[in-house]
């Protein structure tokens, strides 16, 4: 039996955030997404309005996406071996990728303990994307010193670089937990961060879940 569908906005934003932790996906059935990098230092889930009807795999998610966006009225046609995107300009055949080849993200839960919880906005995540632009910096840090909580965007390796910082919390414990800026790849929404004392940043609302992984650095 064939399914056409059409990509929300929402799920294209997805899929194009995706691409930027791996370009390989391999799609379920149903409305769930997930992805993980091929260093294993960034999982990322999330859930969709449409509901795909068949598992298949995509071995380059950047050129899939150039063919669905092309027109504002693209259609997926799905077949057994290869899906059609279709428009008014006419149609692109696309033929799935050997699942074997696929760096896709595992099955199992993820497991974190929520040593320290903060809330984050979208309008300060985006802070820091426009902050560690700027100064180029390489490092997120979310730093505890028994009272005040504060996270900065810097280089904690050097202490005179350019950083910036905001306050965020309290918390009656200390540690220092370290993201690289480059293993950032959360969509810039509100969400609740759990700091795990297995070195992982976990980002989650409603819609997606992000499971980063600390630098070795980070004392937790």
């Amino acid at each position: 039996m064939r399914y056409i569908m059409k990509l929300s906005k929402t799920t294209l934003e997805l899929l194009k955030n995706f691409a930027t932790i791996n370009t390989n996906l391999l799609v379920k059935s149903g409305s769930s997404l997930s992805t993980v990098s091929a260093s294993k230092s960034i999982l990322a889930k999330g859930t969709i309005e449409e509901s795909f009807p068949q598992e298949f795999a995509i071995y380059d998610l950047n050129q899939f996406l150039s063919l669905v966006t092309m027109s504002e009225d693209t259609e997926i046609d799905f077949s057994d071996d290869y899906l059609t995107c279709k428009s008014d300009a006419g149609r692109f055949k696309f033929y799935y990728a050997e699942p074997s080849i696929i760096v896709a993200a595992p099955d199992k839960e993820i497991e974190v303990d929520a040593f320290y919880q903060f809330n984050i906005t979208k309008e300060q995540l985006n802070t820091i994307y426009r902050a560690a632009s700027v100064i180029s910096a390489p490092t997120l840090s979310v730093v505890a010193n028994g009272g005040n909580v504060v996270l900065s965007v810097g280089d904690p390796n050097t202490p005179k670089s350019n950083s910036f910082t905001t306050d965020i919390g309290n918390a009656n414990v200390e540690f220092d937990a370290r993201l690289g800026i480059e293993n950032l790849k959360v969509i810039a929404d509100d969400y609740e961060v759990t700091v795990s004392q297995k070195k992982v940043f976990k980002f989650s609302n409603a819609k997606r879940t992000y499971f980063l992984a600390l630098e070795p650095s980070s004392n937790i």
